[in-house]
């Protein structure tokens, strides 16, 4: 009140307001929230009567409010920023080209639909709309879209994205209403039920959409998309009918019509493609793709002389090929030899029992010089896949993935600086024999997966750039991994569970020595005490995932409130011994959690369900799972109808009496409260 009339005072408040930390500032957000409200109301009024509202100065104002409403995720401050940009458009003279149409249509939008169109316009992408993108996606309604569409994406929208799970409340009239706009290029409709209307409007922009990615989508034949073939598709980049049921002939005219310009094919899981996929390989060979430089063709009826097909040079740009679960034997892998700008080959599933298939993927990895990934999952050969045998003839290989196989790693230290990332996951031994894995080898590993791999024994070198580690139910001593404390300074993500032989000591040298840790799952993982959560909250201040679920030694997890403020999921189901105003703390302190599993606490009541209700605790709470507790069902509905957008899951044991409660009533394990 009393910097009213000093201009310099009010640009120096502004900045501060501008520069507060979101993360520090959770308890004093109603102080601050009323200091830019007021401060918001005096430069308005100070610019209005020196009439020198300037646009950039209040769009720096309406950007820091808004990007503490989307922090807080709070309702009121988002509708603020509404309210702001409304007093912008009316008062502000020079607006920029993109904002007059607004400006003039100001009255036709709420609030909170203005906030919705300052966001739009200030993303990084202002030409798209991507619900998931917006604060709330839900505030996007048949009628706004519409309107949008009239007062201002008609001749700015160039792409959007519709996916059914998170925006169910739009109708074919919205969809309609987006294809309508005159720029549209890349459209993504995802899990939707489609009409033929919409089917209808698609045709119309055939001659300029670039993009067409109706993956998952029902609602669609060959009779549907027969108008899509009946002109050259001359711009189209992208195609995917990932999960369509489209047959191959329709599929084949889609590829005569775009073969000179098309770079991305997605054709997997189609249910129609059940016998064959020459007709579709026969059409890319005689055409020719010279762009195309995705191919997806997951679980088709792919053979050898398919892949021989394409590897005749119809192809010669491809970089990525998907091949999972088609039945490709050597004569396919031989075939590939060909592919010499190939980056990505998943062959996952495809590797029927032969020999002869090692020496068919050693020709392939040997032949192509530029193979940066591969991806051998669940391949069960008759012998082990030798790892350095791979790696050493692909040498640009940084990433392999061999989970589920039979792996030979020979005892040689031979080192492979450009591999980044091991996925190992459930290895076997054809021989039974442990399998000595030696980190020495990969001295820029920035990735290892070990998970369910009984049988690896791990050598402990300095591992400087490894990042992401999981021994998840392995059999690596403890020893071992005590032994790699201080040798993983870069690691973000760790994953301990179900451990059973790991120390206490192990696990607090561990805390007190990667403290860069963003994820850290210890599920039944050895001696889990109150002690192991002091060492937490006491190291590992970037946590933004945790889960210590089935430690029954555990009875409080209070030092996490104030040791892991940015913990964002939470995970403390079977945690029998976990008290109520432990979880009540711990949560109240922790402003950014989203998702709690709190299931199997049979020792949580209705006091903690009120703590959610009667104060600011959790407010981007999203996911709450309960369950095998005493929170009673008239406690779940009364938080399910006062906090709408959280969706509460009660498991098996509770279900029935929360039922009872609200008339509805469900066979399904675990039930969707809200």
């Amino acid at each position: 009140y009393h910097l009213a009339g000093n201009y310099d005072s009010l640009i120096e408040l502004a900045k501060i307001l501008t520069s507060l930390d979101m993360k520090e500032r959770w308890k004093e957000r109603v102080g601050i929230m009323n200091l830019t409200i007021l401060c918001l109301q005096t430069l308005f009024n100070y610019f209005k009567q020196l009439k020198k509202l300037e646009f950039g100065f209040c769009c720096m104002f309406i950007q820091s409010v808004q990007k503490k409403a989307l922090y807080w995720y709070d309702d009121t401050l988002y509708e603020l920023t509404g309210s702001i940009f409304r007093e912008v458009l009316k008062s502000v003279k020079d607006l920029p080209n993109n904002y007059t149409t607004i400006a003039g249509n100001v009255e036709n939008f709420s609030n909170t639909e203005l906030a919705v169109i300052y966001q739009l316009m200030t993303s990084s992408r202002a030409n798209h709309l991507n619900p998931a993108e917006i604060y709330k996606p839900h505030f996007l309604t048949d009628d706004f879209v519409k309107r949008l569409n009239v007062h201002y994406l008609h001749d700015t929208l160039q792409s959007f994205t519709i996916h059914a799970g998170q925006t169910p409340q739009l109708t074919d009239n919205a969809i309609i209403s987006l294809l309508s706009c005159k720029p549209v290029e890349h459209v993504h409709l995802i899990g939707l039920k489609l009409s033929h209307q919409i089917f209808n409007q698609i045709k119309l922009m055939s001659q300029k959409i670039q993009t067409l990615d109706i993956s998952k989508c029902s609602g669609i034949s060959d009779w549907s998309l027969i108008g899509l073939v009946d002109k050259n598709l001359n711009c189209i980049r992208t195609i995917s009918l990932q999960g369509c049921s489209i047959s191959d002939s329709f599929i084949s005219k889609i590829i005569e019509r775009s073969h000179a310009t098309i770079e991305s094919l997605d054709i997997s899981h189609n249910k129609s493609l059940i016998k064959s996929t020459q007709l579709i390989t026969q059409t890319i060979k005689d055409k020719r793709c010279p762009r195309l430089e995705h191919l997806i063709l997951d679980e088709l009826p792919c053979r050898d002389v398919d892949v021989e097909r394409i590897a005749s040079g119809a192809c010669p740009s491809l970089k990525i090929l998907s091949l999972q679960n088609c039945p490709i034997t050597n004569e396919g892998l031989h075939a590939m030899v060909k592919f010499s700008s190939l980056v990505k080959l998943d062959l996952s599933k495809t590797v029927t029992t032969s020999n002869l298939l090692l020496s068919g993927l050693l020709g392939l990895t040997g032949s192509n010089q530029s193979l940066q990934e591969l991806i051998l999952n669940d391949c069960k050969t008759g012998v082990g896949i030798n790892l350095h045998s791979l790696l050493s003839s692909a040498p640009a290989l940084a990433k392999i993935s061999l989970n589920s196989c039979h792996v030979v790693i020979p005892p040689l230290i031979i080192e492979f600086p450009v591999v980044r990332k091991l996925f190992l996951r459930s290895i076997g031994s054809s021989s039974k024999s442990p399998i000595l894995l030696s980190l020495s080898c990969y001295p820029n590993l920035e990735l290892l997966d070990l998970a369910y791999s009984t049988l690896i024994v791990l050598d402990s070198p300095q591992v400087p750039r490894l990042k992401s580690l999981s021994l998840r139910a392995t059999d690596v001593a403890d020893e071992v991994i005590s032994s790699l404390a201080g040798k993983m300074p870069a690691l973000t993500y760790l994953d301990l569970s179900h451990q059973k032989h790991v120390s206490g000591k192990t696990l607090d040298s561990l805390f007190s020595t990667c403290r860069n840790l963003t994820s850290l799952l210890i599920q039944r993982c050895g001696e889990i005490t109150n002690n192991s959560i002091q060492s937490i909250g006491a190291n590992l201040h970037g946590l933004t995932k945790l889960d210590v679920s089935e430690s029954l030694l555990v009875t409080s997890i209070s030092p996490l409130g104030q040791g892991c403020p940015y913990l964002e999921e939470l995970d403390v189901h079977g945690c029998t011994n976990l008290t109520n105003s432990s979880l009540t703390e711990t949560v109240a302190g922790l402003s950014l959690m989203r998702t709690l599993k709190m299931e199997g606490c049979p020792k949580i009541d209705d006091t903690f369900v009120q703590s959610l209700l009667n104060s600011v605790c959790a407010p981007r709470l999203r996911t709450l799972r309960v369950g095998g507790n005493k929170i009673s069902a008239h406690a779940v509905s009364q938080l399910c109808c006062l906090r709408g957008d959280l969706n509460v899951t009660q498991m098996e044991s509770n279900k029935n009496s929360l039922n009872s409660s609200t008339g509805s009533s469900s066979n399904s394990s675990p039930s969707s409260v809200a």
